[in-house]
């Protein structure tokens, strides 16, 4: 759920999926890439792009609110 609403929410379609829900999923699946979102790189959305950046260089293991093992 982080992902989608780091999304701008449009269901636009231009990333190839028929909702921003689902192309959510694939990010986080690592199925599909964040520059395929082409809203997301528009300055509107740059807050948003840059956090979901960091959320996906920190890795399928660093999710908010789960601490991780050390």
């Amino acid at each position: 759920m982080t992902v989608y609403k780091l999304l701008p929410g449009t269901n636009c379609r231009t990333c190839g999926e028929p909702t921003c829900f689902t192309f959510a999923l694939k990010i986080a699946a690592g199925q599909v890439s964040l520059k395929q979102c082409e809203p997301l790189w528009t300055d509107v959305y740059r807050e948003q792009r840059e956090a979901l950046l960091r959320l996906i260089a920190a890795g399928p293991d660093v999710a908010p609110g789960r601490a991780t093992s050390s």
